[in-house]
């Protein structure tokens, strides 16, 4: 009895040393969403129970927070982070060194390897971000908007390449800064400078709520956000440097659709860029789309379909309920009527109220009514400037061949020679050449967008602006 007792003694004393050799300070470097970033992990012991902190070394403050310890052992340590909606799931090596897992946070995972030696950032490389010397000039603008304010910046090409051309730029879905920044990418200064290079000035600006700009993103309308374009177009078109120059409007995604919409209001621009676009109608490429990306991303026909036929069935409440509260009623018992039949990864990525807020934040507001009512041909037949639409093959945000036949369409009952629709194979949705061609690769290719998109618009340009 007294060997027994011993060996479990032994045991219990083998377990304990071999957890202490998990405390400490781990270290891990990794990228996620197109940014690179650092963590630091302290796993401490206290009267045998292991607390875990988090924090960011590359932060003054080097603030820690306390996470949910779930289970550390010998060959295991799992974290949550609830507050962060942090999870951590790694494997711990045999020499104790290093743990190898994978993090997930609001759907996105990706792997992190955490080691006792310090890490260095990991370089992301963009290399068409643009870098000195510039051939152009940059000034930093502020443009009046009512009450509100818009900041941006206007670029200038050396006089000996002007053409007399300002494009204005205009972001797609979500805020964005002037450069239009996304996943690690900035798109809207490759452009810039491109055309700057080229001889085209533009004036891109910072989106609602970010950068100087003022005003909520988050409480506009489409029509608000057509009537910034707008603005940006007016400040140009009143300013004694442009006189007879031609205004156009070059507009990624949802941007051109406040392009067209300003372009029926607004007898300043001249000529309209649609780049990844919407040639249809918001409502067929939402939908569109949402039968799309899960499927491209792996989940399979099942999720796809049952995606599609939520965000359907939301749809029709919105256009049918015009009252925002009783439509938010609606939304929520059809949702509690579709979960039953929920996919399983939808149940473990989010839960049922997560789902009934992100629709009624999406959908039933003034942004979304208005977004589900766009139809292209209403606009195109109020504009009578020259279009150049331009799709990537590999879109699925919006899908390529549906879009891109619609803008044939319209444009063969305009009559107006000088607008073309192209689709360009092999682009997704950022104009980027792709492999994968899922949302998730945004952020891990190089490339921010494909010079041969960026060509099509300057020879365009240039022969309507002849």
């Amino acid at each position: 009895m007294k060997r027994k007792n011993y060996v479990f003694l032994l045991i219990c004393l083998i377990g304990q040393q071999l957890t202490a050799q998990v405390d400490g300070i781990w270290h891990a470097s990794f990228t996620v969403m197109g940014k690179a970033l650092r963590m630091d992990m302290e796993v401490a012991d206290s009267n045998g129970v292991k607390t875990i902190f988090l924090s960011d070394p590359d932060k003054p403050s080097k603030q820690a927070f306390q996470v949910a310890a779930i289970e550390v052992s010998d060959s295991l340590l799992i974290f949550n982070w609830k507050k962060g909606a942090l999870n951590y799931r790694g494997k711990i090596n045999s020499e104790k060194d290093s743990i190898i897992g994978t993090m997930t946070q609001n759907g996105v995972e990706w792997e992190a390897l955490y080691t006792k030696v310090d890490q260095e950032p990991i370089m992301i490389q963009r290399p068409q971000e643009p870098k000195a010397p510039f051939n152009y000039q940059t000034e930093e603008v502020t443009i009046p908007n009512g009450e509100y304010k818009i900041t941006g910046t206007l670029t200038t090409p050396a006089d000996s390449l002007n053409k007399n051309i300002v494009v204005v730029l205009a972001s797609g879905s979500g805020p964005q800064n002037r450069d239009g920044e996304l996943l690690g990418h900035k798109p809207f200064w490759v452009i810039a400078d491109y055309l700057a290079r080229n001889g085209i000035a533009t004036l891109r600006f910072d989106d609602r709520g970010t950068g100087g700009s003022t005003a909520g993103y988050f409480q506009a309308s489409l029509n608000d956000f057509a009537n910034d374009v707008s603005h940006c177009v007016d400040f140009i078109a009143l300013d004694n440097r442009f006189v007879n120059y031609k205004i156009g409007v070059a507009g990624h995604s949802e941007g051109g659709m406040h392009a067209l919409i300003a372009a029926s209001q607004n007898d300043s621009i001249d000529f309209i860029i649609e780049l990844a676009s919407v040639g249809s109608c918001g409502k067929k490429v939402l939908l569109e789309q949402q039968y799309l990306i899960p499927l491209k991303s792996g989940l399979g026909e099942d999720h796809a379909k049952w995606n599609k036929s939520l965000f359907k069935g939301v749809c029709r409440i919105v256009e049918k309920v015009e009252d925002k509260e009783k439509a938010g009623i609606a939304i929520s018992d059809f949702i509690d009527r579709k979960w039953n039949k929920a996919p399983e990864k939808v149940k473990e990525s989010s839960s049922i109220m997560t789902v009934k807020m992100s629709m009624n934040m999406l959908l039933n507001n003034d942004w979304g009514r208005e977004f589900l009512e766009y139809q292209t041909k209403d606009y195109f037949s109020q504009c009578h400037v020259p279009v150049l639409a331009i799709n990537g093959g590999e879109d699925i945000q919006v899908p390529a061949a549906s879009n891109n036949k619609a803008f044939l369409k319209w444009m063969k009952q305009s009559k107006n020679d000088s607008s073309i629709a192209l689709l360009l194979p092999g682009l997704n949705h950022l104009f980027q050449n792709c492999q994968q061609c899922n949302i998730e690769e945004y952020a891990t290719l190089e490339e921010t967008f494909a010079e041969e998109v960026m060509l099509k618009m300057v020879e365009w340009i240039t022969l309507i602006g002849q």
